[in-house]
């Protein structure tokens, strides 16, 4: 594909260059082994071979030209497997490669994609293993790629009996999945009760940081196929305790520039050196509860700069003074069956990579003293924050070795309450943690509401170099009627909102009243009527609208469409049929239509929710933009935002106080109105310099096992 300025440049000239192309092409068969690629006068190099691709960055934007003035068709996580088709220079003057993910083509910068060899030969024999193992076909290219480069690793088939449709359409209900409020709007939900159509803000779940996940993006993350490669393929893996898989040395490989490489202080503070971009001090960080702003354990602990130096261990409060938390982690996975490297990354996803979290500080009012690593119960519950609740809870004697007044304590308890709760529950890896697809309690029974959980765990593990020689097991789902692709991920943004306030025809009635969600309409005119004004106006400014006006109309039925497209790109018609005969109605000056009527008959939820502003808390004054919501929780705490390159992290610091927005509409998670969660950990979208990257800071929502008068949930 030509860039548009060359191509016109090339229609001006027009030049004759079938005979020029035909020596140079030529020239080029002579010079250059068939095996490698042939250039043309335009510089794109057409591979001979299809040459087997990585991404090497964190959703990498997937163009339809070659070049950043081109919209995204996809994005594509770090890891993904691509073919490269050829090679030409963008409109930015840099190298870009046609690319082939499943069915889609399109262009990347080169920067962010690692050339292997030609594509993977495939293993007849394995082919036939995966097709007795009842892999779809679709799965098996990538299952090949990763059995030539780990050929001591395992892949079966959880054959979960499951249609997908069924299965997105339950994950999809409204306060079941959440995403952060800043990422892209085709991230978000506009269902009934996620949305007010009205004022065009996202209604909060549980605090002003959560927001529904729309069905696309669930889609995205509920697809195995996505997350098979190298990066991702972890949150398949068995999280049961195996000692002849599991060590030590692996956890401290994990942990490495983390807090749970330090070891523990009874002295309520902590100390030692942080890591890069972190900050010292009493651990008064982030709130377990909705929106919590502590870092989490994200890409910038698998994928750190070169140039950065390597922390020192500190220490954290709580336990007995100079206990590593490696040798407690290791102790808690041999007493509770749980793999050790997935207790540490939920620690971590739970905490902030620094331990910000509120709920491990042991100085909490009302509950020193008292530890909650995996903000277990830590919801809001009437007078009682999140965190404190939490705590509450570990502070009571009952099972799992409560009460919880130690570091070990809490983290061997919380294991096992873990191991008993999900893995011997047939929930046997981080992704059927996530999205319960097993038949006991489908649906329902799910660790955490964030959609992007389960990948961001994943990632997490893939740093611990061991598993890739080790023989891992991978359990992965399969579902009936899948799409015979990959799902992609969504990539459009601005507002979601197509629809009308107002329609009508002037002088006339519409049948029947408008109504914002009714599409199809109908009048009736007088034959002498030759025209009709139609009135439209959209709910929202950053909408057009199309087709709107006087209208010609002729005898017999006549049809007019209105089109309103959303800034986001979505479009939405409405129609009204035009019913023209002797005896219709005359033009009646008196009937003009309501411009304003859909703020009357709006069933759609309010929210006192805001979106984010770009000087929010924890806005970073770095080079980066950075945009990261706070918790109502959180109100002083220190965070840590990561953006990358190809090749490195560059970390910030901002301080947060106070919520994001203004307040919000608490809504009770689907099925259980008294086993109401709360989200926790924040989810930020931070752009770099990079191509298309962005990274998302993910948290988790615990849900409730027990509580006072609360009784259980499945």
């Amino acid at each position: 594909m030509l860039p548009d300025r060359a191509e016109r440049r090339y229609k001006m000239k027009k030049p004759n260059l079938k005979g020029i192309c035909a020596v140079l092409l030529s020239t080029a068969a002579v010079f250059a082994p068939a095996s490698e690629c042939t250039r043309n006068p335009f510089g794109i190099v057409a591979y001979a071979e299809e040459r087997s691709g990585t991404v090497n960055a964190t959703n990498l934007n997937v163009r339809k030209g070659p070049g950043t003035s081109y919209s995204a068709l996809t994005r594509l996580n770090k890891g993904a497997r691509v073919a490269v088709l050829e090679e030409t220079q963008g409109t930015d003057g840099n190298r870009w490669y046609k690319i082939r993910y499943g069915s889609t083509v399109g262009y990347v910068s080169s920067s962010y994609i690692r050339i292997g060899s030609t594509a993977t030969v495939s293993d007849a024999g394995f082919d036939s293993q995966l097709s007795s193992e009842g892999f779809p076909e679709s799965y098996r290219p990538m299952l090949q790629e990763l059995h030539a480069s780990y050929p001591n690793w395992t892949f079966k088939a959880y054959k979960t009996g499951l249609s997908w449709n069924t299965v997105i359409s339950e994950e999809s209900k409204v306060g079941r999945n959440l995403v952060g409020r800043e990422n892209i709007s085709s991230w978000k939900s506009t269902e009934d009760g996620a949305y007010d159509w009205n004022n065009g803000t996202w209604t909060g779940f549980d605090g002003s940081t959560w927001v529904a996940a729309s069905r696309e993006i669930i889609e995205y993350y509920m697809d195995p196929r996505n997350f098979l490669n190298d990066s991702y393929i972890f949150q398949f893996m068995d999280q049961s305790y195996n000692e002849s898989l599991q060590s030590a040395e692996g956890l401290t490989e994990m942990v490495k520039g983390t807090f749970l490489a330090g070891t523990v202080s009874s002295s309520g503070t902590s100390s030692g050196s942080s890591a890069p971009g972190s900050s010292s001090g009493q651990a008064t960080g982030p709130a377990a509860g909705p929106g919590m702003a502590g870092g989490g354990f994200t890409d910038s602990t698998v994928q750190t700069s070169p140039d950065a130096p390597e922390s020192e261990s500190g220490s954290q409060p709580g336990g007995t003074s100079g206990e590593t938390y490696v040798s407690i982690i290791m102790d808690a996975a041999k007493e509770s069956g749980v793999n050790p490297y997935i207790i540490a990354s939920m620690i971590l996803q739970e905490q902030g990579a620094q331990g910000q979290g509120r709920s491990i500080s042991g100085t909490v009012t009302g509950y020193g003293g008292y530890y909650n690593f995996f903000n277990i119960e830590a919801y809001t519950s009437g007078s009682m924050s999140a965190v404190e609740r939490g705590l509450w809870w570990a502070s009571q004697s009952g099972s799992y070795g409560r009460p919880w007044n130690s570091v070990r304590a809490s983290i061997v308890g919380g294991a096992k309450w873990y191991g008993e709760n999900y893995v011997k529950r047939g929930q046997v890896n981080l992704y059927l943690k996530k999205y319960n697809v097993t038949s006991d309690g489908t649906y329902k029974h799910q660790y955490m509401t964030n959609a992007l959980g389960a990948a961001a765990e994943g990632l997490s593990l893939a740093k611990i170099g061991a598993l890739k020689e080790s023989a891992a097991v991978f359990t992965i789902p399969v579902y009936s009627d899948m799409p015979s692709e990959p799902r992609l991920k969504p990539t459009g943004d601005g507002s979601p909102n197509n629809k009308l306030r107002g329609f009508g025809i002037e002088g006339f009635s519409i049948t029947p009243s408008f109504v914002r969600d009714t599409q199809e309409y109908e009048v009736s005119v007088n034959s002498s009527v030759s025209s009709l004004k139609v009135c439209a106006a959209a709910i929202d400014s950053s909408a057009a609208i199309a087709g709107a006006g006087e209208i010609p109309i002729s005898d017999g039925r006549n049809s007019v469409s209105v089109q309103v497209t959303a800034e986001n790109g979505s479009v939405r018609t409405y129609t009204i049929k035009i019913h023209r005969s002797a005896d219709g109605p005359v033009y009646n000056s008196a009937i003009q239509p309501d411009m304003n009527a859909a703020a009357s008959n709006s069933s759609s939820s309010k929210t006192s929710s805001a979106e984010g502003s770009a000087t929010g808390p924890g806005m970073s004054s770095a080079s980066w933009t950075t945009r990261t919501s706070s918790s109502s929780e959180s109100s002083s705490s220190n965070k840590t935002s990561t953006g990358s390159s190809d090749s490195s992290v560059r970390v910030t610091t901002g301080s947060s106080s106070g919520p994001a927005g203004s307040g919000s509409t608490s809504i009770q998670p689907i099925e259980q109105s008294a086993a109401n969660g709360s989200p926790t950990g924040t989810n930020a979208v931070t752009k770099g310099p990079g191509e298309g990257e962005t990274k998302e800071i993910t948290g988790y929502h615990a849900w409730q096992v027990e509580g006072p008068g609360l009784g259980k949930r499945n």
